[in-house]
């Protein structure tokens, strides 16, 4: 197939780069997402009712993989334990075979074009042969037709991304509007009170802790927790590509003893390092568990023991030990983390008792004087007025952090309005535009057309991500590889 590849070189040059035809958020793979089915030996899983061919899964997986390596060299491995792979291999079979439904379909002429002007495989400004078949064999380890129809797949991918996102367009107003709510800035005055500032004078009795703990003890309660044990292999710092994955296959030939053994700690020995937890939740982590170890370690059986996980540190197995099922404890267990809240909500009380107060007498006084400025109430209540560096509605606001709910009350305001109470963060805050900046008119006639395309492809974003939601769900997918360790 596609000899003509294999014949001639050809000359075009475009930016078409093997490692991206098109960007697509993986992020369909929640809570019920896939379904784990019983595993064979000869399918991968099912989509659409379909059953995949291990050999065909592990066929794009490798690709994914090579598109990884020519992307980021030696550097891939300590990205790849936070890419999930395997997830991005059924999503793309997904979307293929939605598009072959749409009878999309991909030209031998339009893979000649699409590998020809790949930078990878041009020498002195001409597509070279011997370039091409070297990188494919040493690289790669594929061969040029596997490659080819690798290649074909990415073009139907960008070609159903195309099709899906056709319809979607974009008007002059909606332009303006968005640039104006991403470009704008202004900066505020504001008065504010603090539960940090009121803590000193928020007592409780041992009555009134115990009340409390009565009325709330739900929000006490322990999770899950979990206590395991993990034995593995360490990468060490200097550690390249090569000896990553030597250590790596090292592992997996061990695996199988792992897995079967009784204790892990018992069944390895130098390189293989071997830890044990204490019990540890989900909002209450322990420090030496490694995030990936997560969404095993609260998956598990007790006894039950793991695939093998790769970090960016290293390859590891874990196994759980026990699991503690969630539970209310007594007051006396947690005494001092109960008067801790119970102290932080009165101190939050007497802040917003403040935060009201202030209200009522700016209110008192915008009736007498409807001139006067927060500025100026602020002077003659003889309290602290704070004023913020320009900032954009993205942004987090200086002294104050990250705020939606105060950020988008600052923009809302008309000029010399001031705010209600708002609260934030354990704080209590009355606002007041201080400067208004608008937009460069200038500058956003010179940027229009390039800001255009950039929310327009956006725009497409959104729409292709929320269609791939509803694909993905009707394809049912079943996955019989989540729980294998060669992959």
């Amino acid at each position: 197939m596609l000899k003509i590849l294999r014949q001639k070189g050809l000359a075009k040059k475009i930016f078409w780069v093997i490692i991206g035809v098109m960007v697509i958020a993986f992020v369909f793979w929640g809570a019920g997402a896939y379904r784990q089915g019983a595993k064979t030996s000869s399918y991968a899983g099912e989509i659409f009712g379909r059953k995949i061919a291990v050999s065909d899964f592990n066929r794009l997986y490798s690709y994914q993989i090579n598109k990884l390596r020519l992307s980021l060299g030696d550097n891939y491995q300590q990205v790849l334990p936070y890419l999930n792979v395997r997830e991005q291999v059924w999503t793309q079979l997904i979307f293929l075979e939605h598009a072959k439904a749409l009878k999309l379909k991909v030209s031998d002429q339009e893979i000649v074009q699409a590998i020809a002007d790949i930078p990878l495989f041009v020498k002195d400004g001409v597509f070279n042969q011997e370039t091409y078949k070297n990188v494919i064999r040493y690289f790669f380890n594929t061969t040029p037709r596997e490659f080819e129809e690798q290649t074909r797949n990415d073009l139907m991918l960008k070609k159903l991304y195309e099709e899906l996102t056709k319809s979607i367009l974009i008007n002059d107003e909606e332009i303006t509007a968005t640039y104006k709510s991403e470009h704008e800035a202004l900066s505020i005055r504001y008065l504010k009170t603090d539960a940090k500032d009121f803590l000193s004078q928020a007592h409780s009795s041992d009555a009134e802790l115990n009340d409390y703990y009565q009325k709330n003890a739900g929000k006490f309660r322990r999770q899950l927790s979990v206590k395991i044990e993990y034995a593995g292999i360490d990468y060490p710092p200097e550690a390249q590509d090569a000896d990553r994955l030597e250590l790596f296959e090292h592992l997996k030939t061990i695996y199988p003893n792992l897995k079967a053994s009784n204790s892990l700690q018992d069944a390895v020995n130098s390189p293989f390092t071997y830890h044990q937890t204490d019990f540890f939740s989900i909002d209450e982590p322990a420090l030496e568990v490694k995030d990936e170890f997560y969404r095993y370690a609260f998956s598990l059986a007790e006894k039950e023991t793991s695939p093998i996980i790769q970090t960016p540190e290293g390859a590891y197995v874990l196994r759980l030990i026990q699991k503690k099922p969630t539970y209310i404890p007594s007051l006396e267990e947690i005494k001092d983390k109960v008067t801790e809240t119970l102290k932080m909500e009165k101190a939050q009380a007497l802040a917003k008792n403040k935060g009201e107060e202030y209200k009522k007498k700016i209110d008192e006084l915008i009736t007498l004087q409807p001139a006067l400025s927060l500025k100026d109430i602020a002077s003659l209540l003889k309290t602290e007025l704070k004023t913020t560096p320009e900032f954009k509605r993205n942004q987090p606001i200086e002294g104050i952090a990250m705020s939606q709910k105060i950020t988008e009350a600052a923009f809302t305001l008309k000029p010399k309005e001031i705010s209600g109470l708002i609260e934030a963060d354990s704080s209590f805050f009355i606002i007041e535009q201080e400067k208004m900046v608008d937009i460069d008119q200038e500058k956003f006639k010179q940027e229009k057309e390039s800001y255009r395309e950039k929310l327009l492809e956006r725009k497409k974003q959104n729409a292709f991500n929320t269609l791939s939601q509803a694909i993905i769900e009707k394809a049912t997918p079943k996955d019989y590889t989540a729980f294998d360790s060669s992959q």
